[in-house]
């Protein structure tokens, strides 16, 4: 705790390179996560009441006190912090010091902890889609109303009746549709809406057809695959007792919200639990379905082959390759990277290098670190995998063209979003630089047509690597097919954990692989002028490229179960409350909002009913903010068209716990007369009542602080 404190005390006083000093030096007898008190600032007592308060200043961890202004506030040390993955908070961590720097409108703070979770290109992308989704839901929600307001209920019935049998024939027809008049019919009537795109993607996805007809698959990709505008893959498919259940806990949840203002993880939790049946769901299982088909197909067809080669197949199954890789690197993954042998891709500058720029940058959006990762170095390896890559393929084929049975095929080089995606998410907890573990970034195939031929290859590129150490030296080989456990049970009838009947070989009991499967020997390979970099190898069976090349468009589609749940995920995460709340009311951020979700203002718990700690409504902490701008606030209050006017004059009219109007806040923080007076009620016996309680505003000024200073 007393180094902890003694970091605090550093931050606090600028000196950022001796709190990044004391972290390194001591990492291994701190606690970064342990909470504790900090802050020298004493405010003395105004009056009784003042001296009775009990209240114990509030602990943080490390985190939660750089974004304090209460305590350091330092948002270089908070970079740091995070860059240097001394500490790797948990989800929760960065929600609670998000809160914390949101109390206190701690803006390069919140700007630096929101972009902390969207650093990966994949994150990014979910959070994109989300509020992209949010954004296409909205619009068609103002679309909607507009038509109600302005049509008798029989014109809006053939009008609406109408779009939707021209849209459903469309689909039908398989042409190309309109995803803003799609989504205008999917919020009028999403059963019609459903039945026809199901029926439609029913009749598509035939995993026997679909790789002969591009045209189905271009339609496919374009409004399943890549579409992030219809809002139908997103929507939570429940029936009418679901619903109500969901009404009860949307209650319980928004309680909640108002008790501990969302500090809590159950939510989360929550949110993942109801989002298991929306309507993309329904799309996977189709998928699931022809892919189990053809799985039955690929058994079958590998279990002959298996069978008539049993015992080189089970050659394969037990081949060990710890003798033809060096002690360097057998088993060591820390050293299976691009930079771990000489003439490697090498950084030019160290982690601590970057690390230190980082803290001498009053730019809170530069990652030095980040982006010299994953633009500058994985940049200079393509270069390098470019360069060397046509004699890479040269000489590999040479080997391969000695084999029976073999079919060559040169992979291209991975592109630059690709490995940027890969190395985020696959080896974001390896060390810097992440880009280094791509061992793939230059690839080959050979495809062979029996089991014999492949065992054949196999040790003959074994064998010929080990007689060309100039050019080729063995990093890393993955059997797929390794034997992990031992099949005592002479019943073809055993099924796995997910129901699916596992097939044996007829006498040696070999199980049939059920998926993909391949050996990947990954070289370090070295081209005349002495470059060198790692590249892979793949080694697979006929029977299983065959299986891989027909459900291949199958299985994009079933892929993105990840990327479509995260997505959820972050819908509940980016609601309009929160956005509300990070908009920090500039104009920048607050007419975004205004413009694309104005009937959110009409009916979000966090504007019309729900307070702060204080007891403050969302008008208080509207005055208390010093970034109002007056077109934009005046338009939200005045207009109608946002806030409820009714809400708006009651809370006007209404108190925090301390007895504070919104109208104190504003005179306190506003400068022009113009944004004060947007907080005066209408009703002249409530501007009577705020007026008269404005005597004890001084007094509340100075409680204000002291509150603030002492508890947190």
């Amino acid at each position: 705790e007393k180094l902890l404190v003694y970091a605090c005390n550093l931050a606090e006083n600028g000196k950022e390179e001796l709190f990044a000093n004391i972290l390194e030096r001591f990492k291994p007898y701190v606690n970064l996560r342990y909470k504790f008190t900090y802050g020298h600032r004493r405010v003395l007592s105004l009056k009784k009441t003042l001296t009775q308060n009990k209240t114990k200043k509030k602990k943080h961890n490390l985190l939660g006190h750089l974004v304090s202004p209460a305590s350091v506030n330092n948002v270089r040390c908070v970079r740091y912090l995070l860059e240097s993955q001394l500490v790797k908070p948990l989800d929760r961590e960065l929600k609670r010091a998000l809160n914390l720097a949101t109390l206190f409108q701690n803006e390069d703070c919140m700007k630096l902890l929101l972009s902390a979770n969207y650093l990966d290109e994949r994150d990014k992308a979910m959070r994109d889609y989300a509020l992209q989704y949010l954004k296409e839901k909205s619009k068609s929600e103002v679309l909607l109303g507009y038509l109600k307001q302005h049509l008798n209920k029989l014109e809006l019935k053939v009008v609406m009746n109408a779009l939707c049998k021209v849209m459903q024939e469309m689909i039908k027809d398989r042409k190309c549709i309109s995803t803003d008049l799609f989504n205008l019919c999917w919020l009028y009537d999403s059963n019609k809406m459903w039945e026809v795109m199901f029926s439609k993607c029913q009749q598509l996805l035939n995993i026997d057809t679909l790789s002969e007809k591009p045209n189905d698959w271009q339609w496919l990709s374009e409004y399943m695959v890549e579409d992030r505008n219809l809002l139908i893959w997103l929507e939570r498919c429940v029936n009418d007792k679901d619903k109500e259940k969901n009404k009860d806990k949307d209650k319980e949840k928004k309680k909640k919200e108002n008790e501990d203002n969302g500090d809590s993880d159950e939510d989360e939790e929550e949110n993942e639990k109801k989002g298991n049946d929306i309507y993309w769901s329904k799309i996977k299982t189709l998928c699931d379905e022809q892919r189990y088909k053809e799985m039955i197909v690929y058994q079958n067809t590998l279990k002959k082959e298996i069978d008539s080669n049993e015992e080189k197949f089970a050659e394969i199954c037990s081949w060990k390759c710890s003798n033809v890789i060096s002690p360097k690197y057998l088993n060591k993954k820390s050293n299976w990277r691009q930079d771990a042998f000489p003439n490697g891709v090498k950084c030019h500058l160290s982690e601590q290098d970057l690390l230190q720029m980082s803290l001498k940058s009053r730019d809170v959006t530069f990652r030095p670190k980040h982006t010299y990762d994953f633009d500058l170095y994985l940049t200079e390896l393509l270069s390098r995998a470019h360069e060397v890559d046509e004699q890479f393929q040269t000489l590999t084929k040479r080997i391969f063209n000695k084999c029976k049975g073999c079919s060559f095929l040169s992979g291209p080089i991975k592109t630059h979003e690709r490995c940027k995606m890969k190395a985020q998410v696959e080896y974001r907890n390896e060390n810097f630089p992440k880009s280094a573990h791509i061992l793939d970034i230059i690839r080959c195939q050979a495809t062979f047509d029996t089991i014999v031929n492949f065992r054949n290859g196999l040790f003959l590129l074994v064998d010929q690597i080990g007689a060309n150490k100039t050019n080729f030296e063995i990093m890393r080989i993955k059997n797929g097919f390794e034997i992990k456990e031992i099949n005592n049970n002479n019943n073809n009838n055993n099924k796995n954990d997910d129901g699916n009947k596992k097939l044996y070989s007829e006498r040696l009991k070999l199980e049939i692989p059920q998926e993909y499967k391949d050996i990947k020997i990954n070289v370090i390979f070295t081209n005349d002028k002495g470059l060198r970099v790692v590249g892979e190898i793949q080694l697979l069976l006929q029977p299983i490229s065959t299986f891989k090349e027909r459900q291949h468009q199958i299985y994009e589609i079933s892929r993105q179960e990840e990327y479509r749940f995260g997505a959820l995920k972050q819908v509940s995460i980016h609601s309009f409350a929160f956005q509300l709340k990070m908009s920090g009311c500039h104009p920048s951020s607050l007419s975004p909002l205004m413009l694309y979700f104005p009937l959110e203002f009409r009916r979000c718990p966090y504007v019309l009913t729900q307070k702060d700690s204080e007891g403050k409504n969302y008008l208080s902490q509207l005055a208390y903010n010093e970034n109002l701008h007056l077109n934009c606030v005046q338009e939200m209050l005045q207009s109608g068209n946002f806030m409820p006017t009714q809400v708006v004059q009651k809370q006007l009219a209404e108190t925090n716990q301390f007895g504070n109007y919104p109208l104190m806040y504003a005179l306190w923080k506003q400068s022009s007369i113009s944004l004060v007076q947007l907080f005066v009620p209408e009703s002249s016996t409530n501007a009577q009542i705020i007026w008269n309680a404005l005597d004890e505003v001084c007094f509340f000024i100075i409680y204000y602080y002291y509150y603030y200073y002492y508890y947190y």
